[in-house]
């Protein structure tokens, strides 16, 4: 406990403690400051030049995260950068949230009177907090030029737990957990980076005293096989700071949701090319396989939203509500059978018209390419394909490695 108060104090600083403000002695400085030209903010939901609107009822999404309200009787989801919600049972939308920016991974307070969620609205993706009594929503965190991509809340309301992405000389970057007040403050770091490089989808226990979160111990590296493991199950104890590794098995851990009443959690794995749900019993290292034929997840990719969107237990811990197949389903914990959760959204987004420039390649009407791509050369002569300028095409060779080419056939 002495550790977390060290924490607690040490996050809560930023609420009392008062900027101190320096004013310059630098003459120099301050005049090239006032011939500075201003910059004016990026504002993401104005116009920048020709938009039109799009408007549709859609039925189905890509990579829809989902909660499930405390009282058990509606969800909450995000769709093409908004946020919808809509009755368990299913039926239409309605929109929480409209406009250009983007918002995604909402999670529902555990009173049911807030919602949190990352959003970019204010030019920076952070963590925004909506009140759904009134429909007013302002931004919590500020970690630019770093942005956070998910959070949730701890059992009792009063912290949140956050994943920061952070960049350094690789653009892919890595992953930090930070711990909130509800009240604010500048937040306590939870992993290093030296020693967890990207943990993500972290979700409190039951009792609110640690964190199960997905991880690897690897930066970002392409063609990782994920039947070797690549990301694991792990619990921070939030008293004493310490980590532990859960699973160690082939096709990772990841998108972990803790059941409630039993504490037990819900993992998706890779099996095969399959991605099924398991159930992991954190008292005894059990799991065992609940339903399969899940979407393809991201583990082999960058992962920056997450290996798999956001599931969500009933309040009754019978039934996980995911996403599957451009759909909603309601899984159950004890069967596996699937109950699909049918919408309707009313779609309405402004579209910006893309920005174009002729730049012209020759002055002829034909031109040499200088670079061809994967050349074969045929054995016996005959034709063969090239690609030329980005083109696929074809052309007749008339000796096995010929030094100049006529020119190739489209196809």
């Amino acid at each position: 406990m002495q550790k977390l108060a060290t924490w607690i104090s040490a996050g809560l600083l930023g609420l009392s403690t008062p900027a101190l403000a320096f004013e310059s002695t630098d003459d120099a400085a301050d005049a090239a400051e006032e011939t500075e030209e201003e910059v004016p903010e990026w504002d993401i939901e104005a116009a920048h030049g020709p938009r039109f609107t799009w408007e549709t009822t859609l039925t189905e999404g890509t990579w829809i995260s989902v909660d499930v309200h405390p009282r058990g009787n509606r969800v909450v989801f995000d769709l093409l950068g908004d946020l919808w919600e809509l009755p368990l049972s299913g039926g239409t939308a309605t929109a929480l949230t409209t406009g250009p920016a983007w918002d995604q991974a909402p999670r529902f307070s555990p009173d049911g009177k807030k919602l949190l969620y990352a959003s970019d609205k204010g030019g920076n993706q952070e963590i925004w907090i909506r009140d759904m009594e009134t429909g007013e929503a302002e931004v919590f965190t500020s970690g630019a030029p770093e942005r956070f991509s998910e959070a949730t809340f701890s059992p009792d309301g009063q912290w949140i737990v956050a994943r920061k992405r952070i960049t350094d000389t690789r653009s892919i970057g890595m992953c930090e957990l930070w711990l909130f007040h509800i009240d604010g403050g500048d937040g306590i770091q939870l992993t290093k980076t030296d020693s967890m490089p990207f943990p993500a989808e972290a979700t409190f226990s039951l009792d609110g005293k640690s964190l199960y979160f997905s991880s690897t111990p690897w930066r970002f590296q392409y063609d990782r096989n994920p039947h070797q493991g690549i990301f694991d199950l792990h619990v921070l104890d939030l008293e004493s700071g310490e980590v532990q590794r859960l699973t160690a098995e082939s096709g990772s851990a990841m998108r972990p949701a803790v059941r409630p009443g039993t504490g037990e959690i819900a993992l998706l794995r890779r099996q095969g090319t399959d991605t099924v749900l398991e159930i992991y019993d954190p008292r005894d290292g059990s799991r065992r396989t609940v339903a399969t034929g899940f979407e393809h997840d991201n583990q082999e990719g960058f992962a920056l939203n997450g290996l798999y969107p956001h599931t969500a237990w009933t309040p009754s811990g019978k039934e996980l509500v995911i996403w599957d197949d451009g759909a909603l389903w309601r899984v159950d914990a004890r069967t596996g059978k699937r109950r699909a959760i049918p919408f309707s959204a009313a779609v309405s987004h402004e579209i910006s018209g893309l920005v174009r420039h002729a730049h012209p390649v020759s002055r002829k009407d034909e031109i040499t390419a200088k670079m061809i791509r994967w050349p074969p050369s045929p054995p016996m002569g005959g034709r063969c394909s090239l690609r030329p300028l980005g083109a696929c095409g074809c052309r007749e060779s008339k000796t096995p490695r010929p030094r100049q080419s006529p020119p190739a056939t489209p196809v």
